[in-house]
């Protein structure tokens, strides 16, 4: 079953982190996301979210990374 594609809601999260783009995996959200937003300056409720909805995205639609361990 092919997924649909990323909503409306996953663009606008991708336009917060600075992205103009869907990353192909979990791993390469981390590294653009480390580029754009470096850890010294601290991110607002609206950047940690828009992270979290790229991230589960990704998540939902890619078997290439293998689970976290909680």
């Amino acid at each position: 079953m092919a997924t649909m594609g990323p909503t409306t809601e996953h663009w606008a999260a991708l336009a917060v982190l600075g992205l103009n783009a869907m990353p192909r995996s979990r791993k390469d959200l981390a590294r653009l996301v480390a580029r754009c937003h470096p850890a010294c300056n601290p991110w607002s409720g609206i950047q940690t979210a828009a992270y979290r909805e790229v991230w589960e995205e990704l998540e939902i639609g890619s078997d290439a990374d293998a689970p976290l361990a909680a």
